[in-house]
Formats: C-alpha cells, structure tokens, sequence
C-alpha cells in the first residue's frame, strides 16, 4: 500500500536549499486531500489530511515554527487520532479547502459503496475545526451542479469556486471539463445556490488553480490533448462571476499533472505533478506572470499531492511507497 509523505521546503527565492527528514506517517492513503489551518492553537496551525481511497477519516498533526512537526494524532495504539466524525462519503480525487474556522469539502469518487466501480459525486460537506484541533459533525449544503472529481476549488471573498476535473468515468480525454461554477458563502456557512461562469479556455482535470490580488489562475493540469505546461488567468468580480480568461506568455518550463500549486507573498509556487521540480513565478498587479524559474528540487518524483504554506514554509503531502517527512529552514 502506498504511504502518505509530508514534504516542506523554506520559500526562499534565488537559493536551492535542502530537503531534510524530519518523520513519517503510519498510513497509506490516495487520491487524498489536505488542508491547512490557523484558526487551531498550535503554534503555526495544523495539517488536516482528509480521507483516502477506503478511509473516510480525518487526521490531524500541530506544525512548529521552526516547519517541524508535533505527535501526529490517531489512535490509543499509535501516535494518530479519529476526530470520529468523518465525512459521510469515502472519497478519492476530492478537493479540500479552508475558509475561517471550517472546512468544505467537494465532489470526487464516492467509495462509501464499492470499491471496484466508484462513482462521481457533486455532494458538498462542511464542519467546524474545535479550538482543541478536533473537528465536529460533517453537515451537508447545497451539491455542485455537474459531479466532478480531479476538480480544483478555491474560495476568494465569501465565494467558493469549483473548476475543471473529470465528469465521467473512464477517466479519459473526452470527459475533461472547462466548466466553473461559484456560490456565495452564507452567514451560518452553508453554500447558496451554485452558478455557472465563465468557462476556462482549456478543459483541464488534476491541474493547479490559486486566486490572489483579484486574479485567478488555472495551471498545468491533464486535457484533451494530453498533459500541459499552459497557463491562464482571468480576474474576480465584486459579484462573484469572472471575467474572460486569457493565457499568459509565461508558461511553465515542465510539463505538469497532477501538480501542486500554492501562493506566498505575491509569488506561485508549482510543486511536482510526474517530476521532482519545483517552479516559482511572480504575480504581477495586471494579473500576468513573470517569467517561471526553477527552485529547491524535491527529492522524489510525485503527483497528485498537496502543498500549503505555513509562515513562510512551504509544505506538501505526497502518495508513494515511503512514508518519510523531510523539512528544510528558510536560509
């Protein structure tokens, strides 16, 4: 069984630092999701890793200032914990975000029944992460319109976006959308009725998307004719719907799926998705790219992981038959 790996590498632009091990994780999980908080009283927040392929649970580990990591939590026999309330489906290739205190998930394939012939969902779920790190009861809200899975989602001021993914099985070319849908945030967090918007121009699935400074980006990702390293962005109304997308000159030096893909002080960092290298970019104020430039090489070659940035120290969650978690400080 593949085993979960945590990655993290300082963000610092114009050096190569090095990969360090710092621990491990007792189980194997994929096509998982992981979501990073503050609003817990850890000294820089925690991991949240959301269910695998058979496991409908939810793990929790504090992270330091230093990027090193505190007891993973599980069970009595081992140094995790169950929150005990997992989400009501078991989902793989699902997307996980944080917004204030909770935590939504979206879509994916819904293994609750089967294990052979899973089928896609447009199911949405939230819950409240408790001041002790644990989460509450998963709650229901409004479904997506079309099931998705390999779709990404970001939440950009009080609105949720879902983009992208596959929306049929096989997982194949032909059933790749470019499709974007949003909802408003509701005051007791529950989605409104979910629209559709501006369509990407390029269908894509297990791709990377990030919204900043009023722009949103869709990044690499499989499609109809293949893997891409393409890049497009668009801006973010006020009202929530997006304007025309248009595709940047700067595009990614490797060709990427199954990539992770993270902001942090006004550069994106594209991490992994079939290659051990890791790309950074600047964020210009007209919603254009600077010119992408290789950084700290990852030690192993991964896909279809996570990525997060926890004070300035950028960290990703990873498949692969090693269960390793490596850091690196900030030079």
């Amino acid at each position: 069984m593949a085993v979960i790996v945590l990655f993290i590498a300082s963000c610092t632009r114009g050096q190569n630092p090095s990969w360090q091990v710092i621990g491990k994780m007792p189980q194997g999980r994929a096509g998982f999701a992981a979501a990073i908080s503050n609003y817990y009283s850890a000294p820089y927040g925690e991991l949240f890793v959301c269910a695998s392929y058979l496991e409908p649970y939810v793990q929790v580990i504090d992270m330091n200032h230093d990027g090193s990591l505190g007891a993973w939590r599980m069970s009595s026999s081992e140094s995790w914990i169950f929150t005990f309330n997992p989400p009501s489906l078991a989902r793989a290739e699902f997307a996980v975000v944080t917004y204030m205190n909770k935590k939504y998930a979206f879509g994916g394939l819904d293994y609750t029944l089967t294990t052979t012939l899973p089928n896609l969902t447009n199911l949405t779920e939230y819950i409240t992460i408790n001041s002790d790190g644990t989460l509450d009861q998963w709650q229901s809200t409004t479904p997506m319109e079309i099931p998705r899975a390999g779709l990404q989602v970001v939440i950009y001021n009080g609105y949720a976006y879902v983009m992208g993914g596959y929306t049929g099985r096989p997982f194949s070319p032909n059933v790749i959308t470019a499709s974007v849908e949003y909802t408003p945030i509701n005051p007791d967090d529950t989605l409104g009725q979910w629209q559709t918007t501006t369509s990407m121009n390029m269908p894509r699935a297990e791709f990377g998307t990030i919204a900043a400074n009023g722009w949103m980006y869709a990044i690499g990702g499989n499609t109809p004719n293949g893997s891409t390293n393409t890049v497009e962005y668009t801006s973010i109304n006020p009202n929530g719907t997006l304007g025309i997308w248009q595709s940047t000159t700067s595009l990614l030096l490797t060709t990427r799926a199954g990539l992770a893909v993270t902001p942090s002080s006004g550069w994106i960092y594209a991490l992994g998705g079939g290659t051990d290298t890791v790309e950074m970019a600047r964020m210009n104020p007209d919603g254009t790219l600077g010119q992408w430039q290789y950084t700290a090489q990852m030690n192993e070659v991964r896909a279809n992981f996570n990525a997060v940035i926890v004070k300035a120290l950028l960290q990703s969650e990873w498949v692969k038959k090693t269960s390793y978690i490596e850091a690196t400080t900030c030079n």
